[in-house]
C-alpha cells in the first residue's frame, strides 16, 4: 500500500475561506459606497429640480409685474421672510395669487402638487432714488418664494423695477 502525498501545487488550485471573505468584503464596501454616491447624486438632483422649479416661477411673476398695465402701489409690509419685509396681501395689481403656490407638479392629474411654496413680495417706491421727479415714477417690486423639502425650507429672492408711468 503506497500512500500519496499533496503537493505545494494542488493547495494553491483554490481561494481559500479566508481570500473569499476579504473580496467579499471589498466587494459590499463598494456596493455601499455606490450606494450612497447614488443617492447623494439623486438629492442634489432633487434640490436642483426645486431650485430650477421656484427660478422659472419667479420669473412669470416678474414678467406678470413688468406686463402689468395698472400702477403699482406700494404694500404695507406686515411680515418678514428670510430677511425680507414682505406684504402679505395676495393681489399684485389686478392680478390674485393663491397661497400655496405649486413649484413640483405631480406626473397624473391625481398627484396634484408635490413640492408647494408661498410667494411674498414688496412693492416701494423709489422714483426719487435715481433722481426721478415723484417717488412713485419708478416702484421696485421684490420677490420671495418659501418653500419646503424633506424638512428643510428653502428662498427664492428676486428683485425687479418697474416704471409707473
Amino acid at each position: 500500500m503506497s500512500l500519496t502525498h499533496r503537493t505545494s501545487a494542488s493547495r494553491q488550485d483554490a481561494f481559500t475561506l479566508v481570500e473569499t471573505l476579504i473580496a467579499l468584503t471589498i466587494l459590499a464596501v463598494f456596493a455601499v459606497s455606490s450606494t450612497m454616491t447614488l443617492s447623494l447624486f439623486n438629492t442634489r438632483a432633487a434640490k436642483n429640480r426645486n431650485l430650477e422649479a421656484a427660478r422659472s416661477l419667479m420669473e412669470n411673476y416678474v414678467g406678470l409685474v413688468l406686463n402689468t398695465s395698472s400702477t403699482l402701489s406700494p404694500t404695507t409690509t406686515t411680515a418678514t421672510v428670510n430677511g425680507i419685509p414682505v406684504d402679505t396681501c395676495n393681489t399684485i395689481g389686478a392680478t390674485t395669487i393663491s397661497q400655496p403656490i405649486p413649484l413640483i407638479v405631480g406626473r397624473n392629474a391625481t398627484a396634484g402638487a408635490v413640492v408647494t411654496g408661498n410667494l411674498y413680495w414688496r412693492i416701494q417706491n423709489v422714483g426719487t432714488t435715481f433722481g426721478l421727479t415723484a417717488a412713485n415714477d419708478l416702484v421696485q417690486v421684490d420677490f420671495v418664494i418659501q418653500y419646503s423639502y424633506r424638512g428643510q425650507t428653502y428662498f427664492y429672492n428676486a428683485t425687479t423695477f418697474k416704471a409707473n408711468s
